[in-house]
């Protein structure tokens, strides 16, 4: 009951920006990027399916995970359609990479001050192959606050994608340079301490995206990572 509680200002938020969207209250509708937002929604409960069938998970936990998610990602969706200007967009989404600059922050700090994830597994033991090509020899961190390596590796990649992304479109205002800077090193830094690849080659590739499409596409690309957040 208590996390079903905990859900509860999600569908408020939800209801109130349909009804936003609906009034026309809203800068409209980005037809390319709900078609990125439903492939993830899909790729996300193909996931969540392969969970149940390959690993045996219980069927109502895996669908209660699974509509938790949803029900965070479709308002977060939505409070982004209903931002009244793209101006109100851009502030929502420099304050979810605040977020996720923040988050990896904290978890730096409380590793480096010597706390340690409360479950013992085995990958910790794993020496952290990508910075051992760069020289250094240490083993795979799990941060503290981590829900697993891929989970955390997905906030880095994220972090360094959209922090690039900023860069690269060449927006204005010191404060928003400080934070891109902070996210990429930041993202880049944890990623390789976690040794997760595919999340930095992920990261790169949507950097190379943006590079590749110029100034003004990557002003329309570089929230694209927020998607799988």
């Amino acid at each position: 009951i208590l996390r079903a509680l905990v859900q509860a200002p999600f569908w408020v938020s939800i209801t109130l920006n349909l009804i936003r969207i609906h009034h026309g209250r809203s800068a409209g509708l980005d037809g390319r990027m709900a078609l990125l937002f439903a492939c993830t929604i899909c790729l996300t409960s193909a996931a969540y399916l392969r969970a149940v069938l390959d690993f045996r998970l219980p069927l109502l936990v895996t669908i209660y995970d699974w509509l938790a998610y949803m029900t965070v990602a479709i308002a977060a969706w939505l409070s982004f359609l209903a931002a009244p200007c793209p101006r109100r967009r851009e502030q929502l989404c420099l304050a979810v990479l605040g977020g996720l600059t923040l988050y990896l922050l904290v978890n730096l700090a409380l590793y480096a001050a010597g706390v340690r994830h409360a479950e013992p597994l085995y990958f910790k033991e794993f020496p952290a192959s990508t910075l051992g090509l760069l020289g250094v020899r240490t083993s795979a961190a799990l941060f503290p606050m981590a829900a697993g390596v891929n989970a955390f590796g997905a906030v880095g990649g994220a972090a360094l994608a959209m922090s690039g992304g900023v860069l690269l479109a060449g927006m204005s205002g010191r404060w928003r340079v400080v934070l891109a800077i902070a996210g990429m090193i930041l993202g880049l830094v944890t990623l390789l301490w976690t040794d997760a690849r595919l999340s930095l080659l992920a990261a790169a590739l949507v950097l190379g995206l943006m590079a590749a499409a110029g100034t003004r596409r990557a002003l329309a690309l570089r929230w694209m990572p927020l998607l799988p957040v």
